[in-house]
């Protein structure tokens, strides 16, 4: 398992991938897709014999020490 900074997206092009986060388990299939807060442990796996592709999309937390809610709301 791992953990980082900022926020990753996950999509299921082909295949299956399991998703660990923390203590849970996601099975996901094509079309399916998770979003991590990365300072979560994490980590997945492809537990069959056949191809899994995925498109993984990381970005830095935006609001990581940002405590001013009136900022927070600008931002959308």
């Amino acid at each position: 398992m791992m953990n980082h900074s900022g926020e990753e997206f996950i999509y299921i092009l082909e295949g299956i991938v399991n998703v660990y986060i923390n203590d849970r388990e996601y099975t996901l299939y094509p079309g399916d897709s998770i979003q991590i807060h990365s300072n979560e442990s994490h980590n997945w796996l492809n537990f069959t014999n056949k191809t899994a592709k995925l498109l993984s999309i990381n970005a830095p937390n935006p609001f990581k020490g940002r405590t001013d809610v009136h900022a927070l709301n600008t931002l959308f």
